[in-house]
């Protein structure tokens, strides 16, 4: 285990050097803002992942031809809730962390030389930490849409909107049981999806 861990480490630092190398700009973006809640189905009755508060950040390699390399990853607090077709009550209501770490790419259109629109696509995973339950992971999708402007080479300010598209089997694995007997929580599979926004300052450490 722990050779397998050196070479992923020697791996992701070769990767490193190799985008540095090749990049126009590097840039870290903290951020912080807000996702909407969203709503699902499950056999039985509904399930419920609450608005909430998201801070992260990303780290942006500028190549060529206005093509981005970007990591980031994020954090939310929030709350699930479950419903039954059988009652008329929530039968479900937990505190949530949910975390994502994302990997993929940012087409940059330059309207000026402070001003930058960019949209991206990225894949990644997504995990969901329930305070009394296992805690999953799941295959994520992102899709990015945003504004920069510069102050000057070194200091800018990002605003954007992002969707986010868990691939999950969002059933009883998730955060409740079905022994209950509400049958709530019986394995379905059921996409969904969170809108949200965020701001932050960007930090440019390379700028050619």
């Amino acid at each position: 285990m722990e050779q397998l861990t050196r070479k992923l480490n020697v791996t992701l630092t070769l990767i490193l050097l190799v985008l540095l190398s090749h990049s126009q700009s590097l840039q870290i973006t903290p951020l912080a803002g807000y996702t909407f809640g969203a709503r699902f189905d499950v056999y039985g009755g509904s399930g419920k992942l609450n608005d909430g508060a998201t801070y992260g950040g990303t780290m942006s390699y500028r190549l060529q031809n206005n093509v981005e390399i970007e990591t980031s990853y994020s954090f939310m607090n929030t709350t699930g809730e479950a419903y039954s077709n059988f009652w008329i009550f929530s039968v479900y209501d937990e505190p949530i962390t949910i975390h994502q770490i994302m990997l993929g790419g940012n087409k940059v259109h330059s309207l000026t030389e402070q001003i930058d629109f960019f949209a991206g696509l990225k894949f990644g995973l997504i995990q969901i930490v329930p305070k009394n339950y296992m805690q999953h992971s799941y295959f994520n999708t992102n899709i990015d849409l945003g504004i920069r402007h510069y102050v000057n080479s070194f200091l800018g300010i990002q605003l954007q909107a992002n969707l986010n598209f868990p691939i999950t089997g969002i059933g009883g694995q998730l955060w409740w049981s079905s022994a209950g007997g509400t049958q709530v929580g019986v394995s379905s599979y059921s996409p969904f999806a969170q809108f949200g926004f965020k701001a932050g300052l960007i930090f440019r450490l390379i700028n050619k």
